[in-house]
């Protein structure tokens, strides 16, 4: 048989999962569509994520690859897929790469975006895809604040635990706060992002917009590396990962 290197594009609503990874004692999107796979191929499967998503995130746009010799055409496995998964995991597109394609070490940047309801009270709809900001925001300091985010910089004040042998260095390519009435999406760009970054990026942006921190207070966060002097971390409901891009 031709073995076969197959890149999905994969889209999930994340609440009711505890992130992307596979787990012993949670259920993982990873582990949902590993064996939905393995079902459809009838062979073990070894799926490799563009990266991990935290528990409750989104993702309209996660990329995954695996190695196949199933005889259905690349192009219409995710109609395969379709019945083998729980309604809020779908595969959109599957096709063969080059064998030595890989998710998650070919990726040139990730865009990711935060959802926030700027509002006294939110929709019950909506609590599973905004994280609520009930008090009054200026977003013209969160801009300017967002500004020092940008670039080359030492993240270890704007991340969770940091594994061992991770390098905290990254660089931000884009940060953009966009306000559609009662909502505020704050949008990043960058190669790579450390463990709960976003999160936290975005949670010291709305302290800086009630005026807890200043627009300035984000280079002395960079300066003393201290996660301590940054904001909380936000809830993963209101992320969604949107877009992995390669060459």
């Amino acid at each position: 048989m031709n073995m076969k290197n197959i890149k999905l594009t994969i889209q999930y609503d994340g609440t009711n999962y505890s992130g992307w990874q596979t787990q012993d004692n949670a259920i993982g999107i990873q582990q949902v569509l590993t064996e939905a796979l393995e079902r459809v191929t009838g062979e073990p499967v070894n799926l490799i994520g563009s990266g991990r998503t935290d528990k409750g995130v989104h993702a309209y746009g996660q990329v995954a690859n695996f190695r196949t010799n199933t005889r259905i055409r690349p192009d219409k496995l995710h109609y395969w897929l379709k019945p083998e998964l729980p309604d809020d995991i779908q595969v959109i597109e599957s096709q063969e790469v080059h064998w030595d394609f890989h998710a998650r070490f070919d990726a040139k940047s990730k865009i990711y975006l935060y959802r926030i309801r700027n509002t006294e009270r939110m929709h019950p709809i909506d609590r599973n895809y905004f994280e609520l900001v009930d008090y009054p925001l200026d977003i013209d300091r969160m801009r300017r604040a967002s500004e020092f985010l940008l670039g080359e910089h030492d993240f270890r004040g704007f991340c969770g635990i940091l594994e061992e042998g991770t390098n905290p260095i990254r660089d931000l390519d884009r940060c953009g706060i966009h306000v559609r009435g009662e909502s505020i999406d704050i949008e990043f760009e960058a190669m790579s992002f450390l463990r709960n970054q976003v999160r936290i990026m975005v949670g010291t942006l709305v302290e800086v917009g009630r005026g807890r921190l200043e627009p300035l207070d984000i280079q002395r966060i960079f300066q003393e590396r201290d996660r301590s002097l940054a904001g909380p971390t936000l809830s993963g409901r209101g992320l969604y990962l949107m877009d992995v891009r390669y060459e």
